[in-house]
């Protein structure tokens, strides 16, 4: 394993679920409902993968995805009660079938999945940059 190439790949990702996860926010206060669960679906992914890296997993398929958050899920409730609730989301983008009250109800659980994964893959860029810290 490349750490830098690793190290590089996962910074890129957190960039982009920084991107997606503002894209969300603008399509959720148009209530854009069934873009805006993409678009978290899409920042859960990238963090999920740039995190994934830190295990020596590229997750490139949705199932290698939704395994993993398992995995994490056993030491994480924020994880734990994201996992359905994201996974709605996603299904939500093709199928555009949740009222405005669900997706309120799985969005503040994807947001608190989001949030503990960000703070996951910032806690593993830093160990790697300041490994003295």
């Amino acid at each position: 394993m490349n750490v830098e190439r690793e190290l590089q790949e996962a910074i890129r990702r957190k960039k982009l679920a920084d991107y997606y996860y503002d894209n969300y926010r603008q399509c959720y206060l148009r209530k854009e409902y069934s873009k805006a669960s993409e678009f978290i679906w899409g920042a859960v992914n990238m963090l999920t993968y740039a995190l994934g890296l830190f295990y020596g997993m590229k997750l490139t398929r949705h199932e290698e995805v939704i395994k993993f958050l398992k995995m994490l899920a056993n030491q994480y409730e924020e994880i734990r009660e994201g996992i359905t609730a994201v996974q709605s989301l996603h299904a939500n983008y093709y199928h555009d079938f949740m009222s405005e009250e669900l997706f309120e109800e799985y969005r503040v659980k994807a947001e608190k999945l989001l949030s503990k994964l960000a703070e996951l893959v910032y806690e593993k860029i830093n160990l790697y940059i300041s490994p003295n810290n």
